[in-house]
């Protein structure tokens, strides 16, 4: 744009020097180069803000690009584990920006906000997964069932361990989260689940939750009644009762 400016500067200046050499005569060449100078300087910078929009565009922010994500690890401390409201016990989960940014970068605002506190495991197939994510407060709920976010490229396989998002199509990830119980590369990695971490320790906590009403429990009914409709109609199902990031060496 400066450049512009100048091109148009010295243009005038050029125009006041031949005015003073060949007088009014020439008044209206000096209306016209005037009239292509400003012209050209539109289209110029018409162009430069063209590309610089679609340069922002293509971007991708900050706290969506692994480079500039850390990995964390996050200590998940569950309850009524094999239908027991004594038995409690303790998963990490370790975060992999490298393998889906977007992914990990939603997960670690769920932690961050609190959503994943008394959160049920409504869904558990045994050898295959168990599944979590839906807030017991509808008011929460609705906060968050809405803000859909966009795929990241499946980069790891859906293999035993690792945490993926849940879909229910392109683009569509939200908050529900599930565990695999064992490989399901083959049936969920083409269908465009992208793990975004991984169980590094705990499995063994993982596969003590309660899969006695299998996948009985309605997604509709506890996002339009909370955690009322799951104590009363599955009141021993395993749930989270914190999850915080943890420094602790594993």
């Amino acid at each position: 744009l400066l450049l512009l400016l100048l091109l148009l500067l010295l243009i005038l200046t050029m125009d006041n020097e031949f005015q003073d050499e060949y007088g009014a005569r020439d008044r209206r060449n000096r209306k016209y180069k005037i009239i292509a100078a400003v012209s050209v300087a539109i289209v110029l910078l018409a162009v430069t803000i063209g590309v610089v929009v679609a340069t922002t565009r293509k971007t991708p922010s900050s706290s969506s690009t692994s480079s500039n994500l850390p990995s964390r690890t996050f200590a998940f401390n569950l309850g009524s584990l094999e239908g027991d409201a004594s038995q409690t016990g303790t998963i990490y989960i370790k975060t992999r920006p490298d393998w889906a940014p977007l992914g990990v970068d939603r997960f670690h605002d769920l932690v961050e906000s609190d959503f994943f506190i008394n959160t049920h495991f409504f869904r558990v197939v045994p050898g295959f997964v168990v599944q979590f994510g839906i807030s017991g407060d509808t008011a929460i709920e609705n906060q968050w069932r809405l803000k859909d976010l966009k795929d990241d490229p499946v980069v790891a396989k859906n293999v035993k361990g690792t945490v993926s998002f849940a879909n229910s199509g392109p683009d569509t990830r939200t908050t529900q989260i599930f565990i695999n119980l064992s490989d399901n590369s083959k049936n969920l990695d083409n269908l465009g689940f992208a793990p975004i971490g991984e169980v590094i320790l705990g499995m063994d906590i993982v596969e003590r939750i309660n899969s006695e009403w299998g996948q009985q429990a309605k997604q509709q009914k506890i996002i339009s009644q909370g955690n009322s409709y799951l104590d009363t109609n599955f009141p021993r199902m395993s749930y989270v009762i914190s999850a915080i990031q943890s420094f602790k060496p594993v």
